[in-house]
């Protein structure tokens, strides 16, 4: 019964928040300008303070730096793949396909998904894991997003990933925490005061982000074979990940079991949520989103199946 209840307390305001948003979407509650708006309060502000506090107090072992230095090489392996395969033309030559295989959507999803599971204390590894997408993601989206005939310079690009609010959050409480920084703020007794602050600005961000994402859940039969073949694709390179992740982990010892459970919710999660965007055409925009919605489902099915298992 004990475990039940466990079961239900992380499950049930998870369907309640994704249902409220597919309501509001089917009833015309609000605009999708409303929602967009949650989301960049989220992104913008939510998220880096929720990152800010678990880096300041997080305990990065060697477990936590082995799966940063296996996943970030993988996906960029994955990326350029998926700009070599372009000229084969077909599935492959739609421009956001590096979107959809090489980024994994850790930022919406991923950490408030974690964070429901263990708690603001153990969010830091799942941090370091998106911070290691970030490398990536952040880089690749400058580069689709950048219009036909226009070069981005190396500088831009670095810029585009050190002005990130998220890694720039997360890199400040890292800095702080491994320098002595933090030790020094909490003795200070300034700590209490910016985790205190930090965390209220978070505090709606897991329901903002499960609320936006039942809110544009979209899933049709339109282009459906193509859909299940980019989720057949990323699911591909998902398994791959995991057991590089895995793999390198089981070489350290006493790696911790959070550890573990991050690397294997970050490799089922979605394809990152941004991919849509960065279609060029209606058929693009379709089968991203598709992919984007069937993904999810997946996610949460795995999800579902771990929450079971902690319980």
């Amino acid at each position: 019964m004990e475990s039940l209840l466990r079961t239900l307390e992380i499950l049930l305001p998870i369907a309640a928040a994704l249902s409220l948003g597919v309501y509001a979407r089917r009833t015309n509650m609000m605009p999708a300008g409303a929602a967009e708006g949650m989301q960049r309060y989220a992104i913008r502000f939510g998220l880096p303070c929720v990152m800010f506090s678990a880096c300041l107090t997080g305990d990065f072992g060697p477990e936590t730096a082995t799966s940063v230095l296996l996943v970030t090489p993988v996906l960029a392996a994955v990326a350029a793949l998926c700009f070599r395969a372009r000229r084969r033309g077909g599935l492959m030559a739609s421009h956001n396909m590096p979107a959809l295989l090489a980024t994994h959507e850790s930022g919406m999803l991923g950490i408030p998904l974690f964070l429901l599971l263990f708690g603001p204390g153990q969010v830091y590894r799942m941090a370091a894991l998106n911070m290691a997408q970030g490398f990536v993601s952040i880089p690749l989206i400058a580069i689709l997003s950048a219009g036909e005939g226009e070069s981005l310079s190396p500088g831009k690009l670095l810029w585009k990933v050190v002005s990130s609010p998220l890694l720039l959050a997360m890199a400040i409480g890292i800095a702080l925490n491994l320098s002595g920084g933090g030790a020094w703020l909490e003795t200070a007794g300034i700590a209490p005061v910016l985790t205190a602050t930090a965390d209220f600005i978070a505090g709606p961000v897991s329901a903002i982000i499960l609320f936006s994402i039942g809110f544009n859940f979209s899933l049709s039969r339109q282009g459906l074979r193509g859909i299940l073949r980019v989720c057949g694709l990323h699911l591909a390179v998902c398994a791959i990940l995991f057991v590089i992740a895995e793999g390198g982990l089981f070489l350290i010892p006493g790696a911790a079991a959070e550890t573990r459970w991050a690397v294997l919710l970050f490799c089922l999660l979605p394809c990152g949520y941004i991919a849509p965007g960065l279609g060029r055409s209606q058929e693009e925009y379709t089968l991203a989103s598709g992919a984007c919605s069937l993904t999810t489902v997946v996610t949460m099915a795995g999800f579902l199946i771990m929450t079971v298992i902690l319980a």
